[in-house]
């Protein structure tokens, strides 16, 4: 039968556009972004099942790093592939670390349209403590 196919993942994909590396070279671009993995385009060919990765984010002085296992790759026009990836062996405080960098980049969206700065940071804080805690809380009794 026809219909939608299942969705196999387990954390909902943002799309994004951040650039990964490994050690200091750029790799490519984020298509989009979990808390479980990623996808990107790369000019670069990628052969070995784990690979380390850092990911870049704007205005962060840090790199996220984190190792991932290559999951699927396409090619796609002018010798360019696509890659999933999954991240291995990352845990809990590093999901979190990773889960308030992708809430802060959804509410960075929200409050470009916003002109108060007061407002702008009430909803700012609203997202990283509220919502924040609120995931951080479902995430734990999840893992019971």
């Amino acid at each position: 039968m026809g219909g939608i196919p299942e969705e196999k993942r387990s954390y909902s994909r943002l799309k994004s556009s951040l650039k990964i590396g490994v050690s200091d070279k750029v790799l490519g671009d984020t298509v989009d972004l979990s808390e479980g993995g990623l996808s990107f385009n790369s000019a670069e060919t990628i052969a070995s099942p784990v690979i380390p990765l850092q990911i870049h984010f704007p205005g962060k002085e840090f790199k996220f790093k984190t190792k991932a296992k290559l999951v699927w790759n396409r090619d796609i026009d002018g010798g360019v592939s696509s890659y999933g990836v999954e991240f291995v062996n990352l845990s809990e405080a590093r999901k979190a670390v990773l889960r308030k960098e992708l809430i802060t980049m959804q509410a960075g969206k929200l409050l470009d349209d916003i002109g108060t700065p007061g407002i702008k940071k009430q909803i700012l804080d609203f997202f990283l403590k509220d919502i924040l805690n609120y995931v951080g809380e479902i995430t734990e009794i999840s893992l019971c």
